[in-house]
């Protein structure tokens, strides 16, 4: 980073000036906030809609995934990819590996932060006061020999007219391992403001806080709600967005380039109006080819020092008299 901090300033063009912005709000503690859209009608139809407001970021930045049996899409603000999933994935572009974090956000927002818990759990105490406070002291088995084994207490309350509880706070502490003097303390989760969402019939936190071991936020996730659209307006939101057209979140297609893997052809929109089709470069396939500038500067959002999570879900609406749940 000395090297951008030498370059950038007073090169509004510099090529990585996005990417030391980040740099800089990061080391300033300040949030990246990243709303996210999602549709959702089974685990193998969905779209995850992300948008980049941060000043870093050109304006109207987004990324749009979406992945249906019939066929695959990334959608930024500048390309369209195509994808057939029969066909299996390129390298680097397996879109259908990303529902596994679409699904762990809603997890997150769930549990409180307990589904982050992902080895054999044993309950090694559990105690509650006349108020309805508890605190419960996990462990976990290492699966590891040389993998120190790790601690969590858990705190929460019993909410006697919702007749469930609910966590409150995760403290991990790793225990120290064996060539370690003392364990230390590990990360913090922090579940705000249980409510129930009628749509999903189920209880979130709208505000979940996860802290590093340093003690730093480093992520946020806020539950923003979850609505039931009526069948079409639903489905629209898989279709494969064409130059020109309307889009049913984004509005008006209007891309730079346009790829589309089934027929291995790639189209060029020029400032001109002009269009120039070409065939795909094999690069494009290869595990070599890297990753775009802009993917690149997509994966420093959920990296940073603080990353503010939006996420509003949206699903089919079964009929007009009774709600869409998660299948």
């Amino acid at each position: 980073m000395a090297r951008l901090a030498r370059e950038v300033p007073g090169h509004p063009d510099h090529p990585e000036r996005q990417v030391f912005g980040i740099y800089q709000r990061r080391r300033a503690g300040q949030p990246t906030r990243t709303p996210r859209t999602a549709w959702i009608a089974d685990n193998t139809t969905w779209r995850l809609s992300e948008s980049f407001t941060d000043p870093e970021f050109t304006p109207n930045s987004f990324w749009d995934k979406v992945v249906t049996p019939r066929h695959a899409i990334s959608f930024d603000h500048g390309s369209i990819t195509i994808i057939d999933p029969t066909e299996g994935y390129p390298i680097g572009q397996n879109l259908a590996s990303i529902v596994g974090e679409l699904f762990e956000n809603l997890a997150i927002m769930s549990s409180g932060g307990l589904s982050q818990i992902r080895r054999d759990v044993v309950v090694e105490s559990l105690q509650a006061d006349a108020q309805g406070d508890w605190r419960a002291t996990l462990t976990t088995k290492s699966t590891s020999g040389n993998a120190p084994a790790r601690e969590y207490l858990v705190t929460g309350r019993w909410d006697a007219t919702a007749n469930r509880g609910f966590t409150e706070r995760i403290s991990r502490i790793d225990q120290a391992a064996p060539n370690a003097a003392i364990a230390k303390p590990g990360p913090v989760a922090i579940a705000k403001d249980w409510k129930l969402d009628p749509i999903l019939n189920l209880w979130f936190s709208e505000r979940t806080e996860i802290y590093g071991i340093e003690g730093r936020l480093d992520h946020v996730f806020i539950f923003e709600g979850a609505t039931a659209e009526t069948n079409g307006t639903f489905d629209q939101a898989f279709d494969i967005p064409k130059q020109g057209s309307q889009d049913s979140f984004r509005g008006e297609v209007k891309v730079l380039i346009y790829n589309d893997l089934r027929t291995g052809k790639t189209t060029r929109y020029l400032p001109d109006g002009r269009e120039t089709i070409d065939e795909i470069n094999s690069v494009f396939m290869s595990p070599n080819s890297g990753t775009s500038a802009f993917l690149r500067i997509a994966g420093w959002t959920t990296a940073g020092a603080i990353i503010c999570f939006l996420v509003w879900y949206k699903l089919r609406r079964v009929s007009q008299h009774s709600s869409s749940k998660l299948n």
